[in-house]
């Protein structure tokens, strides 16, 4: 069972740990908690399923790819929303994730939720970030919600090209006696949870030092 742990999954549980130590109680960090709860009962249910029990995993990275996407599009929308309206943008990726998992990609990883899902993150950050930045909002690009939400683009940049050319050779190309694959999905995972933790000290940090001042 040891021999198949990942250096992903040792990031999963050591980020989890982390963020369980530093919990905060406020509504951005609860959304943020609920992502890594997913994370972490992915990471586990894989080594079950590839270990002690026998089942399809490919549900197991459905339903991950279905609430990590998710979730992340709320977070992203919930901080950075203006209007109510915006909140159409989580309700249209749930409706295209249920209809392309029950009706499209039936019987494999849905590629095309991960993809569209990752594809919304990163267009409505740089949208929003565009617009704070014509409105010389500085404080937003140095605040803590920032860096939370540039957390998962490394995962969503690196997973997308993976996925984009998953019927390629390209993706087993080795360096250094690595497919390309596994150097894109390792690096996209410690950058991701790098800034996380750092995200997840940096906010605990910032909220001792606001409540010394008061």
């Amino acid at each position: 069972m040891f021999n198949i742990i990942t250096l992903v999954t040792i990031i999963v549980v050591a980020t989890f740990v982390v963020a369980t130590i530093f919990y905060r109680s406020n509504s951005t960090y609860k959304i943020l908690y609920g992502i890594l709860v997913v994370n972490l009962i992915s990471e586990m249910a894989l080594l079950l399923g590839k270990t002690i029990f026998t089942f399809p995993i490919v549900h197991v990275y459905n339903l991950h790819i279905f609430f990590h996407t998710g979730l992340w599009i709320y977070l992203i929308v919930y901080l950075l929303k203006k209007f109510k309206i915006d909140l159409i943008i989580v309700y249209s990726y749930i409706m295209f994730s249920l209809i392309n998992i029950l009706f499209i990609e039936t019987k494999q990883i849905t590629f095309n939720t991960f993809l569209i899902g990752s594809g919304i993150y990163l267009l409505y950050f740089i949208f929003k970030n565009f617009q704070l930045l014509k409105l010389e909002d500085l404080n937003h690009f140095k605040s803590n919600n920032f860096l939370l939400l540039s957390a998962p683009l490394s995962f969503f940049f690196a997973m997308s090209f993976v996925f984009s050319f998953r019927d390629s050779e390209m993706r087993m190309i080795k360096i250094g006696g690595r497919t390309l694959y596994n150097i894109l999905q390792n690096g996209g995972n410690i950058i991701y949870y790098s800034l996380l933790i750092l995200y997840i000290i940096k906010s605990r940090n910032d909220g001792k030092t606001q409540i010394a001042n008061d």
